[in-house]
């Protein structure tokens, strides 16, 4: 009988040795694209960095490093106040940017603090309240969460809504003096920036103040600021 060949494992090896080949050959390849947008970003070439740095995530959607590299770069071009077409395209791509970066790492707040500051200086908050909105309607009970939409809200001028969290945010941690506080203080801002505030509305605003600041009070029984914003 003829021998038959063995059938061993050469064909699987040759498989994964090529796949590691290219995994590693992706990583030099993205090392390189990033290591070239750190050193002009360093030299103030802000538009050659974010071309390397776009090369970098083309070449691997997921690596991570990339998007926020990204959004810094395009800070850097953002002009603050400016109207012209080219600062609004540097807002938006440090925007999504950072959006991606902190979808790839949820945790990251320093992320989310480059992500709300510029949205405040584009005059764009409500991309950071709409990104965040998202997490917030999958956990409603996070309370870092909730107090981050009601100071969104504040910081957009939505004075109502930010009133609605920070209840939101007692309402979770009724223990903390200050989350009361924070919806009597905001009741006062709101009723005294209002001057054609309806009288009965301002009164409904002014007594959910009061009873919120009273609330303060009685969990801490020497709160200066809450007895202040009581008397006003």
């Amino acid at each position: 009988m003829p021998h038959k060949p063995r059938r061993g494992p050469v064909p699987v090896l040759v498989g994964i040795v090529a796949l590691l080949s290219l995994a590693s050959c992706t990583t030099v390849r993205v090392r390189l694209a990033m290591n070239e947008g750190v050193n002009l970003f360093k030299s103030k070439e802000y538009e050659k960095a974010v071309e390397s740095f776009k090369k970098a995530i083309a070449i691997d959607a997921i690596y991570s490093e990339g998007y926020l590299d990204l959004g810094l770069t395009y800070m850097e071009l953002y002009e603050p106040g400016s109207e012209h077409p080219k600062d609004a395209e540097y807002a938006e791509g440090a925007i999504e940017a950072f959006k991606k970066y902190i979808s790839l790492n949820p945790t990251s707040e320093k992320a989310k603090e480059y992500l709300i500051n510029i949205c405040n200086l584009a005059h764009r908050m409500n991309d950071a309240i709409d990104f965040f909105l998202l997490d917030y309607e999958k956990n409603p009970g996070d309370l870092d969460l909730v107090k981050k939409l009601a100071a969104l809200y504040r910081m957009a001028g939505e004075t109502e809504k930010a009133i609605d969290f920070y209840q939101k945010a007692a309402e979770l941690d009724p223990g903390n003096a200050e989350s009361f506080y924070s919806v009597g203080v905001s009741c006062w801002g709101r009723s005294y920036n209002s001057p054609y505030l309806e009288y009965e509305a301002r009164m409904s605003l002014l007594d959910r103040g009061q009873a919120a600041l009273e609330k303060a009070i009685a969990i801490k029984k020497d709160y200066f600021e809450a007895y202040l914003y009581l008397n006003l």
